[in-house]
């Protein structure tokens, strides 16, 4: 049914609106990725906000997210096999790349068993900065 009354009209524009700025606002991931030195190894940590929705569209809520992966280098291009993945999950395809202080994630969850490849959540390109604490976070979010 269409709003006939201009007050019906207004708040149907104003709860569109809410809808919109609040499914734009919330999810993304930030630009900016940690790392560190472990061992032989590089343990990057990137962030992102997800949205949790729930039936009800006035409880629209957000939460931090993350994912921390090692590396073997902290430079050039490193193969998504290269990744290494606790057991029984999915094998990670595709590239990170890391040219001086940036990086661009490419990565797909290698569903063999399904024959197809899902991009993670943690794709895009990020500002590499280097982190000064011990505290790991240890893997999550993934998608």
């Amino acid at each position: 049914m269409i709003p006939t009354s201009s007050a019906s009209a207004r708040r149907m524009g104003i709860l569109s609106l809410v809808l919109v700025f609040a499914a734009c606002a919330l999810p993304g991931n930030n630009q900016v990725a940690t790392y560190r030195k472990v061992g032989d190894h590089y343990s990057i940590e990137v962030y992102g906000t997800r949205a949790a929705w729930s039936h009800d569209l006035t409880g629209i809520q957000s939460y931090g997210d993350g994912w921390a992966f090692d590396v073997p280098r902290i430079d050039g291009t490193i193969d998504g096999k290269e990744i290494p993945r606790p057991p029984k999950t999915y094998p990670l395809v595709g590239t990170v790349t890391i040219q001086g202080s940036q990086m661009v994630i490419s990565l797909s969850l290698d569903k063999y068993d399904l024959n197809r490849q899902d991009p993670i959540d943690w794709n895009g390109r990020y500002t590499l900065v280097e982190k000064k604490s011990d505290t790991p976070k240890g893997e999550r979010g993934m998608r």
